[in-house]
């Protein structure tokens, strides 16, 4: 079993990372960050959990 999810956790640090970025240089107000925080989230999650994937269904097949 999987105790801890690197998607989830590369995603939340880049998501604010990616926000914080587009506040500083845009000055978009943190009310607006809400909506591309949520696509870049949702990329890099589906993304990352892509690349998880084959990675674990391999190491449970030599196992």
């Amino acid at each position: 079993s999987l105790l801890f999810s690197w998607p989830a956790a590369l995603t939340w640090v880049f998501t604010l990372v990616a926000c914080w970025a587009i506040n500083a240089m845009w000055g978009l107000e943190i009310f607006f960050l809400g909506l591309p925080g949520w696509f870049i989230a949702t990329v890099l999650y589906v993304g990352l959990s892509a690349i998880q994937q084959p990675a674990r269904v391999r190491a449970a097949q030599e196992a």
